[in-house]
């Protein structure tokens, strides 16, 4: 055996006699085992001293060597420490920038919007008028002279109070929809302006079609309507130009304005799904009452659609039916209408609907679609116009969304009321389908 190997385990040996804790025996193992150079040296040493000597010589190769490691420690900390300060001190800088452009904008707003209020728009208070559809804006801008409606809008804006230092997303979106509602009312604009505000601080969107969100944040300068992307409302129909005069409503499936079209009081109805638009002239009224002889014209009106369309209206209730200025009814909204003999999901005038339809839908069947139900659901919506049952107002289900309920408590309301025909006869025919008779 080597003299270094006898060495070591003297060493060794010396060590785990010692009081120290296992802890401290692992470590003392591993400073020598990585140091043998010093194993003799420190033998020679320890036979100097008794027991307490040993453990302290021992204590203190270990503090010794620990040193220069925890100082390499703390070196790094506090590079670390520097270089975070410096970071926030950067931070500090470039959010006290921030504070100070942000200001000057505020100020330039103001300005701004002082200068909008002395050039050739007016601000109007609309917070209590439907005026984009059923949307209450709590104030818009408009031109100079021009009536307070959704057409003649150049920018909308909405008054809400901060949470911090800025608005809320869902505040944003609120107002930004106000935006969104503008250019589905106007359907030539590219683009509109929407001031969010809390009476102290304007924040402007840019609100684009198709919807772009708030990415661009603007300022309001002087300008005229057709610089902030406002444009005179018309709509193309064929060769033909049709002026828009003032929304009428707004539905589901198309929005109804006012318009003139060869100087003549039209109805423009835009279809929503962007498949175009339909215009009706002249301008009609809604019918409150319909004469016997009206009857028989929507007959004769419906059998065309049947037999050369193929075609099933599925909504003919007194809402969609217009007298024009020569007294004639025309038929309104074939958003429902679907083709003769298909089969699908129920759409339509609900209350109005035949027996079997209604028994159907109680089921939880499919409609398929005949020529019978628009004339059925024509009796009993003439039904309903001259007689204002009492109990018709049962049809209101409260607000229950489920079709199978509100189907089997029209059903049973029509299994009450006699003679809903009113006057009209419907026959089957060999091969030509229903045929209809008015009695007199």
């Amino acid at each position: 055996m080597s003299e270094n190997t006898q060495n070591t385990e003297k060493l060794l040996a010396e060590i785990s006699r010692l009081d120290f804790t296992e802890e401290e025996k692992a470590s003392i193992f591993s400073y020598f085992i990585d140091q043998p150079a010093k194993i003799s040296i420190t033998l020679t040493g320890l036979s100097h001293f008794k027991d307490e000597g040993k453990v302290f010589l021992f204590r203190k190769c270990l503090t010794s060597e620990l040193a220069p490691s925890l100082k390499r420690h703390l070196d790094e900390i506090k590079t670390q420490i520097k270089d975070q300060s410096v970071q926030i001190k950067d931070q500090s800088m470039q959010i006290k920038d921030q504070i100070k452009t942000q200001s000057v904008q505020l100020d330039s707003i103001r300005y701004e919007v002082k200068s909008i209020l002395r050039s050739g728009l007016v601000l109007q208070d609309s917070h209590s008028i439907p005026l984009l559809a059923t949307r209450k804006p709590d104030f818009v801008f408009v031109p100079r002279g021009c009536p307070l409606n959704a057409l003649n809008i150049v920018a909308v804006g909405e008054i809400r109070k901060r949470s911090g230092n800025d608005f809320t997303n869902a505040d944003v979106g609120h107002a930004v929809s106000f935006g969104q509602k503008v250019l589905q009312l106007q359907p030539r604009r590219a683009y509109v302006y929407v001031a969010l505000t809390d009476c102290r601080v304007i924040s402007i969107f840019k609100q684009g079609f198709p919807p772009s969100g708030w990415r661009y944040l603007v300022t309001i300068m002087e300008c005229s309507p057709d610089t902030l992307g406002w444009i005179e409302p018309s709509l193309n129909f064929g060769l033909d130009a049709v002026t828009l005069v003032r929304p009428i409503n707004t539905g589901r499936t198309s929005v109804v304005y006012e318009g003139k079209l060869n100087d003549k009081m039209s109805v423009v109805t835009l279809l929503l799904d962007g498949e175009g638009i339909l215009v009706t002239t002249p301008l009609c009224t809604k019918v409150n009452n319909l004469r016997k002889e009206d009857i028989g014209n929507i007959i004769k009106t419906l059998k065309v659609i049947h037999s050369k369309f193929k075609l099933v209206h599925m909504d003919l209730r007194k809402y969609n039916l217009f007298r024009n200025d020569k007294g004639d009814i025309l038929i309104i909204d074939w958003g429902y209408s679907a083709l003769i003999g298909e089969t699908g999901t129920f759409a339509g005038a609900l209350e109005c609907m035949p027996d079997d339809i209604l028994a159907s839908l109680v089921n939880g069947g499919r409609t398929t679609y005949s020529a019978e139900i628009d004339l059925i659901c024509l009796a009993r919506a003439f039904y309903l116009l001259l007689h204002k049952p009492p109990n018709a107002g049962r049809i209101s289900f409260g607000g229950n969304p489920d079709l199978s309920s509100r189907a089997q408590n029209i059903l049973a309301f029509w299994g009450l009321m006699p003679n809903q025909n009113c006057g009209i006869e419907f026959f089957k025919t060999q091969g030509a389908g229903l045929e209809v008779r008015m009695r007199n």
